[in-house]
């Protein structure tokens, strides 16, 4: 039995420079792929607006501080806001198949996934290969 649902895919640190490239990539084939949760560090405005565009089951932003803003943004949107390290905790362990890590620190909060599917993003010279990887296709890119 082949399985068509889309790939369930985590961003951690979804407002950074990989994280919007990620997900700017996921959102070119909607059939392929599904956003999960998606994090950031304190830049609520901004990860609430990638949680609505992309869907996501749960947004956290990591400085509590910032939490009240995010509720509010997401407030009606059906998705789940949460902070600190415990938010973290539960991003991590939201069902997914791939989990894009592009957050300081992110071994303490990926132990959780492990066990479903790791990418960690360590430097600039593996986005290109977790890109491929992510994004194998045989169509030729858009223009």
């Amino acid at each position: 039995m082949v399985n068509n649902a889309p790939q369930r895919i985590t961003v951690l640190g979804a407002t950074g420079s990989v994280g919007t490239s990620t997900l700017d990539l996921i959102a070119r084939e909607p059939d392929r792929y599904s956003v999960a949760a998606v994090t950031a560090k304190a830049n609520a405005p901004a990860l609430a607006q990638l949680a609505r565009t992309h869907r996501a089951k749960l947004a956290v932003v990591a400085d509590p501080a910032h939490y009240a803003v995010l509720k509010s943004e997401l407030s009606g949107s059906g998705i789940d806001a949460a902070a600190g390290p415990s938010g973290l905790e539960a991003a991590a362990a939201v069902p997914a198949d791939c989990t894009v890590a592009a957050i300081v620190g992110v071994l303490l909060y990926s132990i959780g996934v492990i066990p479903i599917g790791l990418l960690m993003v360590v430097g600039i010279g593996m986005v290109g290969f977790i890109f491929k990887s992510l994004f194998k296709s045989d169509k030729p890119p858009s223009e």
